[in-house]
This record gives C-alpha cells, sequence and structure tokens, in this order.
C-alpha cells in the first residue's frame, strides 16, 4: 500500500510491525523462531518448525526490513524509519538532471531521538529529501546549512535545498511514553508504549515477583518511566530496559520493562497487557 500510494501512514504499520512482532519472532540468543507469538505467556520459540514455512519466513521478513528504511518517491530521496546505515541512490535533481547520492546515517535510535546523516551527492545540485515525521514523535526539529526545519508528526518534512559533499544534517525528535487502552479484548488493562516499541514484563528481570501477584496501574495521568541501569541475565541479548512503579499485592513496587520484541529470549512469561484498576486517560 505504500509503494502505490506514498502515504505516511502506512510506514507507520511496517514500523509497529517490524519493531514488535516481526523482531519477537525470533529470538535474539538462538535464532529460533516462534510461530504463534502471544502478547501473554512464553513465546514458544523453535529451532525445528517441522513443515512451517516460519522458520524461514521470518529471517526473510527482517532481511526485507532495509528495502523500506529509505528509497525514492517520485524521483526523490526518502527516509522512512531512523536506523544507522548507509544507502547509495540515484535521484532526480531540481534542474532535471540525474544525481547519485551516499547517505550516511549515525543513530542509537530506538534508543534515542537523535540521527546525523552525512550527505554526499556526486554534484554540487538543489534537490529534496523528504523526511518521514513518525507520528508518535515530539519535537521534530531537523537542521541543515544553518536552517532549521520543524515536522509535523504523521507528515513528511520536505527539505529543497543546494546541497554539496559532506554536508551534514542533524535530527532531533522526542520519544514519548504512551499509554495504550486495551479496548475490546483486554478490557480494564493497559499497555506501555515507548515511541514505536510496545513494551513488556519479563519475570527473569523481575526476580521476587510471582505469576500469582496482584499487579495493578493506579496512578492518575502519564506513566514515567527511566532507563534501567540493573543487571541483565547472562547472555541476554538487546540491552533496552526501563523501570516504572506500579502497584504489586497493593504496595508500590518497581518493575522492569524491556520492548517486546527483546522479552521472553530465557523462555520466561511475558505480559504486555498489565491491569489498572484507577488509570486516568487524558
Amino acid at each position: 500500500l505504500f509503494l502505490i500510494t506514498g502515504e505516511a501512514k502506512y510506514v507507520e504499520e511496517l514500523e509497529r510491525a517490524t519493531y514488535n512482532h516481526l523482531y519477537a519472532a525470533e529470538n535474539p540468543l538462538s535464532g529460533c523462531v516462534s510461530y504463534y507469538t502471544a502478547l501473554q505467556g512464553v513465546k514458544p520459540y523453535k529451532c525445528d518448525q517441522g513443515y512451517s514455512c516460519c522458520l524461514s519466513s521470518i529471517p526473510r521478513g527482517i532481511a526485507l526490513v532495509p528495502s523500506f528504511v529509505w528509497g525514492k518517491i517520485n524521483e526523490e530521496f526518502a527516509i522512512l524509519i531512523y536506523e544507522k546505515g548507509e544507502a547509495r541512490d540515484t535521484i532526480r535533481a531540481k534542474d532535471g538532471s540525474k544525481v547519485a547520492i551516499s547517505i550516511t546515517s549515525e543513530t542509537n535510535f530506538p534508543l534515542g531521538g537523535k540521527v546525523r546523516y552525512i550527505i554526499n551527492p556526486s554534484a554540487n545540485k538543489r534537490f529534496t529529501i523528504n523526511f518521514r515525521v513518525p507520528a508518535w514523535a515530539t519535537e521534530f526539529i531537523l537542521t541543515a546549512g544553518g536552517t532549521t526545519y520543524k515536522g509535523i508528526p504523521g507528515s513528511f518534512l520536505t527539505v529543497e535545498r543546494d546541497w554539496k559533499a559532506g554536508d551534514i544534517v542533524e535530527l532531533n525528535f522526542g520519544i514519548p511514553t504512551q499509554v495504550v487502552k486495551g479496548g475490546i479484548s483486554y478490557p480494564n488493562m493497559v499497555a506501555i508504549k515507548r515511541g514505536p516499541q510496545v513494551l513488556a514484563l519479563d519475570m527473569a528481570l523481575n526476580p521476587g515477583l510471582k505469576l500469582s501477584d496482584q499487579l495493578s496501574f493506579e496512578t492518575a495521568g502519564d506513566i514515567k518511566i527511566k532507563e534501567y541501569s540493573g543487571n541483565y541475565p547472562e547472555n541476554w541479548q538487546w540491552k533496552q530496559g526501563y523501570t516504572t512503579t506500579i502497584s504489586v499485592n497493593n504496595a508500590p513496587k518497581e518493575i522492569v520493562l524491556v520492548p517486546y520484541a527483546e522479552a521472553g529470549q530465557n523462555a520466561e512469561e511475558v505480559r504486555v497487557w498489565l491491569p489498572a484498576s484507577k488509570l486516568i486517560f487524558k
């Protein structure tokens, strides 16, 4: 649908599926895959799926991710997802000529919202680079050649200027924490989302917490999280974690949350949806 329409809303779905369910379906420790990857329970990773196509389809899906990180829309270069890497392509300049272009990105996204681009066209030309502004992003600010541009969430920020080799683009955006209602499927429950990533409770990172414990959010307003600075299990991959305080058996307790894609790699219970007894939505 994105290739047909060029609309940013379809990239939102690509990003959401990639950072959550696609990555969650392959164990970063072993490479084994999960056929049904539920939001609650133990992820059923297997290295032998029998006659299932998932053993090859999930890694194939992950291998396709670079194809929609960036590319061309109507002969103009477009950056869709903010990962580090390098792209080479040929675009059309404002005067109608074709220009070879190399773009390198430096970032630690999704940990942080800073990206640095080095733009190297084959000739000094005026052309456009389009930057997708994620619908979840806040304060999307881009600077290039001493000019500052502000993006509108859910759209593209178009930067047309005279470019030369070695030009630098600095991009900064906020990655907010959001609370998502459980809806019909998970009534009176909520999930926590940071940027494009859904967070989950992994029992391996919460020693002393039992599945029989009564968990509940009871804080009105926004959920506050901070970066987790504790220890991870041995051989744990993708060390991205956060802490927040919820009610456990009617007493406040700090819990550790990790991206859903990262949770469950040690075959522990995973919970995305958590009870919310008194949470007030704004």
